[in-house]
């Protein structure tokens, strides 16, 4: 099921000096996740990471790039997944990024930048003095301007060195792993020709990254050295399975139905049941689904969509079964488990509530960051009775989303019922300490 949500990240951008917080658009879908994931996981092995650390987070941007940041999330562009002509053009993407991770140039680039805001700062008061000494503002200005650039050209320095890293630990983690190395030479022509269509990402790129053609000419040297190593057809199964379920989402629904109409492929099927739930014509989703899932009676994703079709059209009833096949199909997945869990306490008859609330309580640890499903975790304990652990619930959604002072309440409330020193305890804490420390810092800038 795509599920969009908006989450602040805070995160470095490669500018001298500043720090920033950025809203995301974040898609949560099962199916997708579980497939970079099946991508990533042995590059992961091979560079000797841990694989159950990672996270990955599909953004909704049309652009072609995918990071990682604050420890193992690997953030990936649906622009990426969209503009892609393979799997292994992805995978190459990915391996990339794991370069970076074996390298540890994000900790390595936070030192950077620190060094970087404390020298920008020095400058700073020495052009002051500057000014002061010789009466003269543009002499100041002269110090910290050209100060200013000398630093971020040593940054770039640093950033070009770390892409040309990762690019070789790229490649030796795709021979490693019997992976073609074509897709890395066609992902970055691809990468040259989105950054002349938009120059202001050229400038930007090309400060920060090494020469794309020097990057293509080592790409297809290394490519002509290992011509034996295949592209993963499996890998190219599953792309095509994602591809065309974010086309059909996120596409024009004209388009998409234009584009798959008449078509029988499984993935030209999928898409029209996803256009159809889309113009919300209920019984040609369900005649859809129904045919895809007659083609793959084991795929747990159709289930899913086959639940969602009749969730999002109020036949809340109906959608417990398929959810509850696409579950048995694939235990353990923590999106489905939400959204089994919505279905039956949106339905309301005679559910166990305490399995819903024990499965929601193992969600929230590993799907923290969500508040969506916080929300349904409140829910759950409402219909319980369990004010403390409904009010930590809804302290936890209102923080995700930004309603500090509702969050402030529930935090409060929930304060009072829990017992001190427990995990919940803690995690209310925190909730209040940061609170607090942000009314501080915006009393401060008043």
């Amino acid at each position: 099921m795509i599920r969009f949500i908006l989450i602040s990240f805070v995160f470095i951008v490669l500018q001298v000096n500043t720090v920033c917080s950025k809203s995301l658009n974040i898609i949560r879908d099962a199916e997708i996740e579980d497939t970079i994931k099946s991508y990533l996981y042995p590059l992961f092995k091979e560079a000797k990471l841990n694989t159950e650390g990672i996270n990955v987070i599909i953004v909704n941007d049309s652009s072609v790039n995918a990071f990682v940041a604050n420890g193992l999330n690997v953030y990936v562009n649906t622009g990426l997944i969209l503009k892609a002509k393979s799997a292994n053009e992805l995978v190459a993407v990915l391996a990339h990024e794991t370069g970076h991770v074996v390298g540890g140039h994000l900790a390595r680039l936070k030192e950077t930048m620190r060094i970087a805001q404390r020298t920008t700062l020095l400058t700073s008061i020495l052009g002051g003095i500057a000014a002061v000494a010789s009466q003269r503002p543009d002499v100041g200005v002269a110090v910290m301007v050209g100060s200013q650039g000398s630093i971020m050209g040593s940054v770039s320095t640093y950033r070009i060195s770390e892409e040309n890293s990762a690019d070789k630990i790229a490649v030796d983690l795709l021979i490693k792993t019997n992976q073609s190395l074509k897709g890395m030479v066609d992902i970055m022509k691809l990468l040259d020709k989105e950054s002349r269509l938009y120059p202001d990402y050229e400038f930007e790129y090309y400060r920060t990254h090494p020469i794309t053609g020097d990057r293509i000419a080592f790409f297809e040297n290394m490519y002509e050295k290992h011509k034996d190593l295949k592209v993963n057809q499996e890998y190219e199964v599953k792309f095509s399975r994602i591809k065309a379920k974010l086309f059909a989402f996120l596409g024009d629904k004209e388009r998409v139905y234009n584009i798959v109409k008449g078509r029988k492929d499984i993935d030209s099927l999928y898409a029209l049941a996803i256009y159809y739930l889309r113009i919300n014509n209920v019984d040609n989703a369900i005649k859809t689904i129904d045919m895809v899932i007659s083609i793959e009676p084991n795929n747990p994703y159709f289930y899913e969509l086959k639940g969602q079709i009749y969730f999002e059209n109020g036949k809340i009833k109906e959608s417990i079964a398929p959810y509850k096949k696409a579950l048995s199909l694939k235990p353990d997945n923590n999106l489905i488990i939400t959204m089994l869990s919505m279905a039956e306490l949106e339905e309301g008859s005679n559910n166990d509530l305490k399995q819903i609330s024990e499965s929601l309580a193992k969600v929230v640890i590993k799907e923290k960051y969500d508040p969506f499903i916080w929300r349904i975790y409140a829910s759950c304990y409402k219909r319980l009775k369990d004010e403390a652990k409904y009010s930590y619930g809804m302290a936890e959604y209102n923080f995700l989303v930004g309603n500090n002072e509702i969050a402030l309440y529930h935090a409060n409330k929930a304060l009072k019922d829990v017992g001190e020193g427990t995990p919940m305890w803690f995690n209310i804490q925190d909730i209040i300490s940061t609170i607090n420390d942000s009314n501080k810092n915006k009393k401060g800038d008043l």
